[in-house]
Formats: structure tokens, sequence, C-alpha cells
């Protein structure tokens, strides 16, 4: 009986432990992620935008009545911005869906978004893995602001930390910090992936120009 007492004592810990991170449900990734590098450049530049209401947005999921919330969407035009100069010449950001097609800016331009796809899977624990999921919805409109590609990148990341074992203050420090290494995590692969997948349709999607 001591045992069972006991056990319920630490499970109790760490449960309390958990749901003292709901004072700070929300976590923001990072700005200035790190991407792979390319060994070829396409030869032009390359505009991104992303709508006010895609940077809003925010993958959520709930743990024991409490929700975590992980801001998405505030990352992905400065991660974007970065990723893209892996493998063009130039990023231009757009701050306005009306200058798609306008003359004088970049020929072809990604817009950048969530899907309703993305959540976030919350550990019971403060040792859990924490789980993110999201669905980037990629769009290129040319210079007429057309739309000629259109593709989703569906990533998850987990991430957990040992620290979680000790429950309590630091427990909790280290549940909202592998909720956001997990958001991290995501959002990388989704950029990363990207880039792949527009280098593979380079030929049917761009005319290249050498001198840029």
């Amino acid at each position: 009986m001591r045992r069972l007492s006991a056990l319920s004592f630490v499970i109790a810990c760490f449960v309390v432990g958990s749901l003292l991170t709901s004072c700070a449900t929300t976590v923001h990734l990072k700005p200035n992620m790190v991407f792979r590098e390319r060994s070829e450049k396409i030869q032009m530049p390359i505009g991104v935008y992303v709508s006010l209401s895609a940077k809003d947005f925010i993958a959520a999921g709930k743990n024991l009545g409490y929700t975590f919330r992980v801001s998405v969407g505030e990352s992905i035009e400065p991660n974007a911005r970065n990723s893209l100069a892996k493998i063009f010449t130039r990023v231009k950001v757009v701050n306005d869906a009306k200058e798609l097609g306008v003359e004088g800016r970049p020929p072809n331009t990604l817009d950048l978004a969530c899907d309703k796809s993305s959540q976030v899977h919350p550990g019971m624990f403060t040792f859990s893995p924490n789980e993110v999921v999201l669905g980037l919805v990629c769009k290129i409109y040319n210079q007429n602001g057309q739309k000629v590609w259109e593709k989703t990148i569906h990533t998850k990341a987990k991430k957990w930390s040992a620290w979680g074992l000790l429950g309590g203050i630091i427990g909790s420090y280290s549940y909202t910090s592998s909720l956001r290494r997990a958001g991290d995590e995501a959002l990388r692969l989704a950029l990363d992936q990207l880039n792949d997948a527009i280098l593979r349709d380079r030929n049917t999607l761009f005319k290249e120009d050498p001198r840029q």
C-alpha cells in the first residue's frame, strides 16, 4: 500500500507539473533557423508572401483540459527568407497580395500558410514527448498573378527533455522548451522539404537568367 501511495504521489507531482505550464501556454519559434546548404542556386529572384492571417496562425492542442499553443505563423516569413536564400539568388519579402504580378516585383512569388491539419499533441506528463504536426501550404504565382504551382508539405516532430523527470518548476520549463523545439523542428523540416520540391520542378517552373 505504501508503494502504491508513493507511486500515486509521484504521478500526481508530474501531473501538477504539467498543469503549471498552463501559465505560459504559448511558445514562440526561432526566427533564425539553420537550413541545409545547396550546391547550386536557381538563377533568379523569388518573392515570399505571408498574409496577416497566416502570420497570426497558432497550432494548438489540449492536455487535461489545458490548451498549449505554438505560434507558428509569426516565424514563417523570416525562416522562409533564410531557407529560400539557399536556392535562389535573391529573396524579397512581398507585404501585400496586391503586389503579386506588379511590374518591378520578382517574376515569381511564393505564398505560404499553415493549413488546418497543423496541431499540437501535448504529452501527458512533464517528461512526456510533445509533438507538433504541420501542414505548410505553398503556392507560387507568376508575374501576372496566376498560380502556377501548389503543394502542401506535411511534417511532424517530437521532442522531450530528461529534465522533465524532476517535475515541479524545472519540469514545467523543460516541458514548454521541448514543445518549442518540436515546433522548430517541424517548421525547419517543412521549409527544407519545400526547397527540395522547388528544385525538383525548377525546369518546368522557371526561366532562369544567368545574369541574376
